[in-house]
């Protein structure tokens, strides 16, 4: 009988578990759910101060203060899928753009609730904008901010906009009702589509403790009411300190690999140019040690096919045609390698890795000559880094000259 007692005291107790599933449920309509923030500097003067989180005499020798803007969706506004015969509604309609002034994310954050009725949720945010001012000044308290926070996905888009990122979250596209998701959802087609490597948030935060690889964040601006991809912005550390181009970041995913390709390159050729697309990357690393230094050879693989060729006296119809110009794209990408990392050389900025690959490789030569990220920034500017590309053209197209 105490057995059968202590049993369905066991499954009674099982089932309550299984029954508090939804004991903090919060109602959409009662929660003000952000999907897009931008953030930027502002001055004293553009605000009237509301002191929230501090009496006024505190402020009086803070300097910064950050202007924050946030795209918060209107419940019942958004359409679940398109309606027949519908236009669907205004970006006005789906979106309301709420600012806060702050002398620090938290700060700012509140003074953002204190405009609203309903607590602020960022479980379904998609994209965080800073502008290259506060790039540039450096973006560990804002880490520390949204790190705390359990409810910030990882998987967050973070980027740097040209000038003022709050034009970033006024943009109206024709595509996507919510402005913010349509930003996301470019990025996120920019790294489907080969164009630009895939570093979120999670990335970002995961590169700043790295030992041997500097961060990158994809860098935007505002253009006749559209975003534009305009390049990668590298950091040390927390800080912005360089930018390049979009090109320059065609060259990166080569140089570390990453797939899916897709990106399309011009190569001068004949007195005229070709346009091609790289279909599949691979690259071999081998690392050792010369005079006391880590040397580096990369060999990369491309499969690539031609999109486009801009003079009639270009040959590509036969094989020893396909062959030289093989040969011919390889020497220029190899000149264009070496002059990309030579920059990145000068600047100490390993944004590719190499320093965690000189780490697992070499790890006695780590711990007793390397040990902090610093060390090995200024040891990559010292180091030999031969590249060779093998570029192979599969596809020429379904015209034949």
């Amino acid at each position: 009988m105490k057995r059968r007692n202590k049993i369905m005291c066991i499954i009674v107790v099982t089932c309550l578990l299984l029954l508090s599933g939804c004991w903090d449920q919060v109602e959409i309509e009662l929660r003000a759910t952000i999907v897009g923030l931008a953030i930027d500097q502002a001055d004293h003067h553009e605000i009237e101060e509301d002191y929230i989180t501090h009496p006024e005499y505190r402020s009086a020798n803070i300097e910064g203060l950050y202007k924050m803007t946030a795209q918060l969706a209107v419940p019942g506004q958004v359409a679940l899928g398109p309606e027949e015969g519908a236009e669907g509604g205004a970006v006005d309609d789906n979106v309301w753009i709420v600012e806060g002034y702050g002398y620090t994310i938290g700060d700012a954050i509140q003074s953002m609730q204190q405009k609203l009725a309903h607590e602020l949720f960022f479980g379904h945010l998609q994209v965080i904008i800073v502008s290259e001012e506060v790039a540039k000044e450096g973006l560990a308290t804002i880490d520390d901010y949204f790190q705390r926070r359990n409810e910030i996905r990882r998987t967050v888009w973070l980027a740097v906009a040209k000038g003022d990122a709050a034009a970033t979250m006024a943009v109206s596209p024709k595509l996507e009702q919510i402005p913010a998701i349509y930003l996301s959802t470019t990025l996120d087609h920019a790294v489907e589509l080969g164009k630009f490597p895939e570093k979120r948030l999670g990335d970002f935060w995961v590169n700043q403790k790295s030992l041997g690889e500097e961060a990158m964040l994809p860098y935007i601006e505002v253009h006749d009411n559209n975003i534009r991809m305009s390049g990668m912005a590298c950091f040390k550390g927390a800080k912005m300190v360089n930018l390049i181009e979009p090109y320059q970041v065609v060259i990166y995913n080569a140089v570390t690999g990453f797939n899916p390709s897709g990106a399309n390159i011009m190569f001068p050729i004949d007195d005229g140019h070709i346009l091609a697309m790289s279909r599949n990357r691979d690259v071999e690393y081998q690392i050792k040690l010369d005079k006391g230094l880590p040397k580096i050879d990369l060999h990369v693989s491309v499969d690539a096919e031609i999109r486009e060729k801009s003079a009639f006296a270009i040959e590509i119809n036969r094989a020893e045609d396909v062959e030289r110009l093989n040969h011919h794209t390889e020497k220029i990408m190899e000149k264009d390698t070496k002059l990309f990392l030579q920059h990145m050389q000068q600047n100490q900025i390993d944004i590719f890795g190499f320093g965690e690959r000189v780490r697992a490789k070499l790890p006695q030569y780590w711990d007793k000559h390397v040990q902090t990220n610093a060390n090995w920034q200024q040891l990559f500017s010292q180091i030999t880094i031969n590249i060779n590309y093998d570029i192979n053209f599969e596809r020429i197209g379904i015209k034949s000259d």
